[in-house]
C-alpha cells in the first residue's frame, strides 16, 4: 500500500498543477514517509499538522527564502523554532561552504527535523534540541500535534504538554562555530519567546556577529510573556539594527532588521 501510494503521490507531485491536485496530495500524505517540499528540500512527513503542510505546500515564507539565497555561499544561517526545518534546509542546500544552525525545542518535533537533514543529507547543518535564555533550566511547553508552529514555553506546568531545555547562552556560543568573518542571517519565530532570545544572543555577545534579523511579531505572543512590540523595535534599535520594512502596526507580520551599517550600506 505504502509503495503504490507514493507512486501515486510522486505521480501527481509531479504533474502540471491542475485544480484540486493540492487536495489530493494533503490526503495522500498520511500513506509516505517522506516528501519533496515544494520549496526543493525534502521533508519527513508529519500528516494532520498544519505546520507542516504549510512548510510542505510553501504557504508562507517566500520572503525568507529570497533572502537566504542571497546570502554569499560561505554565509551562515541561524534558526530559532526551526519545526520541520525546511528554511534550515533551504540555507544548507544554498550555503555549499557556509554552516546552518537549526534549533527546534519540541521533542516531538526534533525527531522529524533530524529525519528531514538525514533525508537530505544536509552535512553543513547542526541540529539542537533546546533554546536558549538567561540560564540553563527546564520549563514547561505546550503545542498542538495538529498545528506544532503554534508550540510555545508555558507559564505554569499546569497547561504543559511537555517539558523543554533552555541553556544559558554562553554555553550556546561555545556550540557555535566562529561566525566573526562571515554573514549571518538569524530567524526567530518562537511565540511570543523572541525578545528572550534576543537578549540571551546580546549577553553572550553573538548577537554583535549579525547582520540581520528576521523575526516573527506578534503582539498578542509577546504579551505572553510580559514583552511589547515596543519592547522588540527598542531593544534592537539599541543593539543598532534598524527594520527594513513598514510593516508595523499590523497584528502579526515578520520584521527584518538589519545591522544599521549595512542598512546604510544599501541605502
Amino acid at each position: 500500500m505504502k509503495y503504490v501510494a507514493n507512486a501515486i503521490f510522486q505521480l501527481i507531485r509531479s504533474a502540471p498543477e491542475f485544480r484540486g491536485r493540492n487536495r489530493i496530495l494533503k490526503n495522500l500524505l498520511p500513506f509516505v514517509n517522506e516528501v519533496e517540499s515544494f520549496y526543493g528540500p525534502k521533508l519527513a512527513v508529519r500528516a494532520g499538522d498544519t505546520t507542516f503542510e504549510a512548510s510542505f505546500f510553501a504557504r508562507y515564507g517566500n520572503e525568507l527564502v529570497e533572502i537566504i539565497e542571497n546570502l554569499p555561499e560561505d554565509g551562515v544561517f541561524i534558526e530559532f523554532g526551526a519545526n520541520t526545518g525546511v528554511f534550515s534546509l533551504v540555507a544548507a542546500r544554498h550555503l555549499s561552504n557556509g554552516h546552518v544552525i537549526s534549533i527546534e525545542p519540541n521533542p516531538y518535533v526534533f525527531r522529524d527535523l533530524v529525519k528531514s537533514k538525514s533525508i537530505n543529507h544536509a552535512n553543513n547543518m547542526t541540529t539542537f534540541n533546546f533554546s536558549i535564555g538567561e540560564e540553563s533550566t527546564i520549563v514547561p511547553f505546550t503545542f498542538d500535534e495538529t498545528h506544532t508552529g503554534k508550540g510555545h514555553i508555558e507559564n505554569t506546568k499546569e497547561y504543559a504538554d511537555c517539558s523543554i531545555v533552555l541553556i544559558n547562552a554562553d554555553e550556546f556560543a561555545k556550540l557555535v562555530p566562529n561566525v566573526s568573518e562571515r554573514e549571518v542571517l538569524c530567524k526567530v519565530d518562537t511565540e511570543g519567546s523572541e525578545l528572550t532570545i534576543l537578549k540571551a544572543l546580546k549577553s553572550c555577545g553573538l548577537i554583535d556577529c549579525i547582520y540581520k534579523f528576521y523575526i516573527e511579531i506578534d503582539d498578542r505572543y509577546l504579551s505572553a510573556h510580559g514583552h511589547t512590540v515596543d519592547d522588540v523595535y527598542r531593544f534592537m534599535s539599541g543593539c543598532n539594527f534598524k527594520p527594513e520594512t513598514t510593516r508595523r502596526g499590523m497584528r502579526h507580520y515578520d520584521e527584518i532588521f538589519v545591522r544599521t551599517r549595512h542598512a546604510e550600506q544599501a541605502d
